[in-house]
């Protein structure tokens, strides 16, 4: 099988698993910046805007923001290029090996993450029903927090603490012991404020983080500063309500105590050792103010702002070496299959007798991916852009299918062209001759339809 006949699904991977690379750069330099400034951003008593920064950060981790935003640029503004659409069989070869590592260490950690999920979900085979009273509680206090989705509650032998778990219909899991009113309500609280939060489902996408970015130790961390900040703004919240922070923490004290069970996409509790980090966090609390929470949100946007500029500079000087190398490998690999002169026509696409079509699709000034269809005895031809004389536009396409010959090259705006014939594999470098607008076109010039792959760089 012809390789050229393989490159759309080349382009798309290239540009997804360079989306990737930098996505996750982009996620780490602003979760470094956040845990060199962490202690400062603590004592502005900013927890919540802490909180939701941490949110934030977990979607970067899964989101190439970076990608999407040039992407939008290209669609509103012609505004950039990217010289990771393109790709050839070397270059392919080596971001396969790297793709089949990471996808191999993804697997083994997403097949973890399966069995201990699996593990928990068993958990509810030993589960027993909680008395009325517990269930009233839990309905009277869903009913205050507005709470609509059926929460499940269970009561269990052998675990040291609450936690809630489940998706859609979250499930709290007590252990079996008798509660008084007080300690109940406060248990039940703690557990449903997390359901509020969306704790859970932030669990959950951070075992995708994990999974995806298994290579990645800032991801370890993340889950780990997830977790405090995350009980941390739950103690907030249920102690704003109550009123009294002695009262709840002595429950929580009382109730965290004993052996805690991991199992991942679990909101379990903080161990006993953290209790103390906790109270400190509570306290810092109070120091919150309007003009610490503004300094908070300053640092945060500077931090995203110098994360965005790195890796746009980043990105530039590895687009740089990208094209030396796809240019020095595209090189080789044309001496290898085809050390032949191939020759240059002239002529006018209008004495041609062809249907023209016209590309809606802006083409921008640098490298750009296409995928055409093209009907017999027609030309399709791009959006016109501005070149001076001389200068140089370089282009590379596959045709399928073979034996099916078209004409390749540039044309002015009276329709005056220079082009190549193929009917395999086209790649070729037109010097324009005199300044002005020009268009990419392809004519098919044999009796079937054929699909052009490839790219062109003006």
């Amino acid at each position: 099988m012809n390789w050229m006949n393989v490159i759309p699904i080349m382009i798309k991977l290239n540009y997804v698993f360079w989306a990737f690379i930098f996505g996750q750069l982009f996620a780490s330099i602003i979760f470094i910046g956040w845990r060199l400034l962490k202690q400062k951003l603590e004592n502005t008593g900013s927890i919540r805007l802490i909180y939701i920064f941490l949110k934030l950060q977990i979607l970067l981790f899964l989101i190439p923001v970076v990608f999407i935003a040039e992407y939008v640029l290209y669609i509103f503004e012609q505004a950039t290029s990217n010289p990771f659409i393109r790709a050839n069989p070397k270059i392919a070869l080596i971001e396969l090996v790297i793709t089949g590592m990471w996808i191999s260490g993804g697997t083994f950690f997403a097949l973890r993450a399966f069995f201990r999920g699996r593990k928990f979900k068993r958990l509810k085979k030993y589960a027993s029903p909680v008395g009325a009273s517990m269930k009233n509680h839990l309905n009277a206090i869903c009913h205050e927090m507005k709470i609509t989705q059926n929460v499940q509650i269970y009561c269990m032998e052998g675990i040291g603490s609450p936690f809630t778990t489940g998706g859609f219909t979250p499930e709290i899991y007590v252990p079996s012991q008798n509660y008084d009113e007080v300690t109940a309500k406060i248990i039940l609280r703690h557990e449903l404020t997390h359901c509020i939060h969306k704790d859970i489902l932030f669990k959950k996408l951070l075992v995708t983080v994990r999974c995806v970015g298994w290579f990645n130790p800032l991801t370890k961390l993340l889950w780990e500063d997830y977790d405090t900040y995350s009980e941390s703004y739950c103690d907030y919240s249920v102690c704003e309500k109550l009123g009294s922070a002695g009262k709840y923490f002595a429950v929580i004290f009382n109730t965290l105590a004993g052996i805690q069970l991991y199992v991942t996409g679990s909101m379990l509790r903080a161990a006993e050792g953290k209790l103390e980090e906790r109270v400190i966090l509570m306290k810092k609390w109070k120091l919150s103010n309007f003009k610490k929470q503004t300094t908070a949100i300053a640092v945060l946007i500077c931090l995203i702002t110098a994360a965005v500029i790195i890796v746009l500079a980043a990105e530039s000087g590895a687009g740089k070496a990208y094209e030396y190398v796809f240019d020095t490998t595209s090189v080789k690999i044309e001496d290898a299959v085809q050390n032949v002169v191939i020759q240059e026509y002239e002529g006018n696409i209008y004495s041609e007798g062809t249907e023209i079509v016209e590309d809606r699709e802006k083409s921008p000034a640098g490298v750009t991916a296409i995928a055409w269809y093209v009907e017999p005895d027609t030309t399709r031809c791009s959006t016109s852009f501005y070149r001076s004389a001389s200068s140089k536009i370089d282009m590379s396409f596959g045709i399928s299918p073979d034996k099916n010959t078209v004409s390749v090259g540039i044309m002015d705006e009276v329709g005056n062209m220079i082009f190549v014939k193929g009917d395999y594999r086209i790649e070729h470098i037109f010097t324009v001759p005199k300044s002005g607008y020009y268009r990419i076109f392809v004519t098919n010039n044999g009796q079937m339809p054929v699909e052009l792959a490839g790219y062109y760089r003006n």
